[in-house]
């Protein structure tokens, strides 16, 4: 389902009318990467307790669509490194990600908000 919500959501961001369609399925390909990472070495990501790890690893705005060639690259990489590989991706919501200087529970939380907001285009109510 994160695949799904997070391909709409860049094509919302793309400015696209009709955002159902996904730019690319095959997981060979294209898969979901873990910003904060499922399972990070030892002594890396230290700004997250075990706490925090469980409670921000799988919340959407810490997913972000990656080719597979950099996301097999970036791993367990502390984020100083992967947000090198997302400013240069060719998905716009994950380029953002390369825009900021650190990746917390504070910027989890901005991003989710931007997504959510980005939801309200792509999924608008009916009155």
């Amino acid at each position: 389902m994160a695949r799904y919500y997070l391909n709409v959501l860049e094509k919302q961001k793309g400015g696209e009318k009709e955002p159902e369609l996904v730019p690319n399925a095959n997981e060979a390909e294209v898969n979901l990467e873990h910003v904060l990472p499922q399972n990070p070495s030892a002594a890396t990501w230290v700004a997250f307790d075990e706490d925090a790890r469980s409670a921000f690893t799988h919340r959407l705005g810490n997913l972000a669509l990656m080719k597979v060639s950099s996301n097999s690259e970036s791993g367990t990489e502390e984020f100083p490194e992967k947000k090198k590989r997302y400013a240069k991706s060719g998905f716009l919501l994950t380029k953002i990600i390369g825009s900021y200087s650190a990746w917390t529970g504070k910027e989890i939380e901005d991003r989710q908000s931007q997504l959510a907001a980005l939801a309200l285009g792509a999924w608008p109510q009916k009155p």
